[in-house]
């Protein structure tokens, strides 16, 4: 039988004596056996088919991942446009009337944000060349939360302001080390703010908020939405691969069961709150980590 599976292999056996040189007297066996040759071509056969599904799952999941992060640039680029808009229009304002100390910081401000994107946008491009070398994901770092929540916003808010909907990012009161993937949880965050302005796009109140509530071991971040809640076939149905409410041709981003993946990869969860009035998800992260922190470039003012 297989060591492993415990199934019945067929083998071809040979029997022979083992006798003393002189009065031939019988002293042992040797037996000799040998695996069926079709068993073993087959089972060959069966090896190299797993593998090969394997290589096309990890191929697809490749196109996956590598698509949602293609997605998430697409909205740095657009907070990247808004913002050098917005410090070319500072910039005319300041030459017109002769005071550019006072856009001084607004200018600033916008060209930080742009460069914030440009980075975001470097680690997706850095994350996609590593799957494409069969190299992993980003190395998980202990990110200081208030930075994530930076970017998230940013990508978020651009995208409820075309919506009409008002968005509120609560920041921490102090400073919070999570240890995470930082591109990958900010992408869990940024679709379920997206998911919940989309919600209420078409509502009488359009409000989505995102805030904290943290204690020794772990992190809790609420993405509520001004909506009285999912009917219960949807909410059983949410965490279903390919599963999605969104119309047709819309593009559905990092879906729920890929972000339920990923805060359980980094020792969480992510599950629907069904005691909430409203609509509302919550992802949970644990605190405790040995990862290294995060190198981020210190501004100057000029």
């Amino acid at each position: 039988a297989h060591p492993t599976t415990g199934a019945l292999i067929p083998v071809h056996c040979r029997i022979s004596l083992v006798r003393e040189l002189i009065d031939q007297r019988v002293i042992g066996y040797v037996i000799a056996c040998r695996r069926d040759v079709m068993s073993l071509n087959h089972e060959l056969a069966a090896s190299r088919n797993l593998d090969l599904q394997d290589q096309n799952a990890r191929y697809a999941l490749v196109g996956k991942i590598a698509a949602d992060m293609i997605h998430d640039a697409n909205g740095a680029l657009a907070v990247i446009n808004q913002k050098s808009e917005n410090a070319v229009v500072s910039v005319q304002k300041g030459l017109a009337t002769g005071d550019l100390t006072s856009t001084k910081d607004g200018i600033i401000r916008e060209i930080k944000k742009i460069t914030m994107m440009g980075r975001r946008i470097q680690k997706i491009v850095d994350v996609i060349d590593g799957l494409a070398h069969e190299g992993g994901l980003e190395q998980k770092l202990s990110v200081d939360l208030a930075e994530i929540l930076g970017e998230v916003g940013d990508l978020a808010e651009h995208f409820a302001k075309n919506l009409g909907v008002s968005i509120e990012i609560e920041k921490p009161q102090q400073t919070i080390k999570v240890p995470m993937q930082p591109l990958r949880i900010s992408q869990v965050l940024t679709n379920l703010l997206i998911n919940a302005c989309e919600a209420v796009a078409t509502a009488s109140l359009k409000q989505v908020k995102l805030s904290i509530v943290c204690d020794e071991e772990w992190i809790y971040l609420f993405v509520t939405d001004s909506g009285l809640g999912l009917p219960p076939e949807i909410r059983v149905r949410l965490f279903e691969p390919n599963f999605t409410t969104k119309k047709q041709g819309v593009r559905p981003g990092v879906g729920l069961c890929l972000s339920k993946q990923i805060a359980r990869e980094h020792g969480g969860d992510l599950y629907f709150d069904d005691s909430s009035e409203q609509t509302r998800f919550v992802l949970e992260l644990p605190l405790m980590t040995d990862a290294p922190s995060e190198d981020q470039d210190d501004w100057e003012e000029i």
